[in-house]
């Protein structure tokens, strides 16, 4: 069976992390697997790809996406901005060329892509006459302000053009079910992301009085300003030198996000208390911090919920998204928007007495076990080959 998986961005984080595990897992049971990915100058998640992969990693300029609403912008500026894209990516039509002549030399069986923002996914299998997989890691119609789709005020429209395929995967229940409008197959399955065996041998020897959320601060709808507050609501009610570090990737330039968030920071007088790390290796991160905080209740899946269950971090979160899936009484603690005192509660007792937080931590490992990845994607490649015979039947 051949696999080529089409992934457009070339970074690191929980989608890309991901789809190294599911094709570390894939190559380990005699599946051929091939990616596609966009090409940049630190080529982060491509290095990582061609140590298992070798040569069957190819690099484009350009990956046609989902056109997103039009902004309210002149038509010079429309035009400026389509001349920008294409003197830096290239015309799409010889993406489309390429991608074509990878997909028949290399016999390849079924498309499968990694996100929701390609469309070269769905061209090239109709172009090859191969099935085509979309793995929704995100939320379509802008829930949670994750996505500005073209077409997303009109799911039947959206549905025709980009939305329908020979099978659908989601990395949660409730990813599935909020872009059922928009997507559709007769073949769906839900498949969590998978933790890392690496994870579980993270010790916590000398944590310091620190808690964490990891979540990039380019994206806002994850929610940092929720964490903000339950930085003063705890400071306020037991000042006891407790640090609310925040992880993530930092804006790279004057951003209005970024600088609301400072602005908070500076007038609740948080300044020594919330601190913000920037982009940190997970395994990092859950050596340094005693709970993790999630505060986003649109999350699709979740990753670090599982990564910290791993090394033994117990979660705090908002409910909502795949946290209320996923965060259950063995992973950790979940609570409301309206009950930040009740959540600095309980943050104060988990990282204040070590014998309840290492209760939860123990749990919570043993919990984690079950989205190592023989156990997450144990489904995968029958439900592949399902799809496959139906295509080959059709033909």
């Amino acid at each position: 069976m051949n696999i080529l998986f089409i992934q457009a961005s070339n970074t690191i984080g929980g989608a890309e992390m991901s789809l190294i595990d599911l094709i570390k897992y894939l190559s380990s049971n005699g599946v051929n697997c091939f990616v596609v990915l966009k090409k940049c100058k630190k080529n982060l998640l491509g290095k990582l790809l061609e140590q298992e992969l070798g040569n069957n990693v190819f690099c484009f300029r350009s990956i046609p996406l989902i056109p997103r609403m039009k902004s309210q912008t002149t038509f010079l500026e429309s035009l400026k901005n389509y001349i920008y894209k294409f003197y830096k990516n290239g015309p799409d039509f010889i993406s489309i060329y390429k991608l074509k002549k990878i997909a028949k030399n290399n016999n390849i069986n079924l498309i499968h892509t990694n996100t929701v923002y390609p469309t070269l996914g769905k061209i090239i299998s109709k172009k090859c006459k191969v099935p085509h997989v979309q793995h929704l890691r995100e939320l379509t119609a802008g829930i949670g302000g994750i996505v500005n789709f073209k077409f997303q005020d009109d799911s039947d429209k959206f549905k025709t053009i980009f939305g329908t395929h020979d099978g659908i995967i989601a990395n949660s229940n409730y990813c599935i079910n909020s872009n059922e409008p928009w997507y559709t197959s007769k073949n769906k399955m839900v498949m969590y992301n998978s933790v890392n065996q690496s994870f579980f041998d993270i010790t916590n020897e000398k944590l310091n009085h620190n808690i964490g959320l990891v979540a990039n601060v380019t994206a806002n709808w994850k929610r940092h300003d929720i964490y903000i507050k339950l930085a003063e609501v705890y400071s306020k009610k037991y000042n006891d030198g407790l640090n609310f570090l925040i992880y993530g990737n930092l804006p790279n330039q004057s951003n209005n996000y970024f600088d609301k968030l400072n602005k908070s920071i500076k007038i609740k007088k948080l300044k020594n208390i919330v601190k913000f790390e920037g982009s940190v290796k997970s395994k990092n991160i859950y050596n340094n911090i005693k709970l993790l905080v999630h505060c986003c209740p649109t999350e699709p899946f979740g990753r670090i919920f599982i990564e910290a269950a791993a090394s033994g971090v117990p979660v705090v979160a908002i409910k909502g998204g795949g946290a209320s899936e996923i965060v259950n009484k063995n992973l950790g603690f979940l609570f409301t928007e309206k009950q930040l005192e009740g959540m600095a509660d309980k943050i104060y007792e988990l990282v204040n007495f070590e014998s309840k937080r290492l209760h939860v931590a123990n749990k919570a490992k043993i919990e984690a076990v079950k989205y190592l990845p023989i156990n997450i994607y144990k489904d995968i490649i029958p439900f592949y080959k399902k799809i496959i015979n139906e295509s080959a039947a059709k033909s």
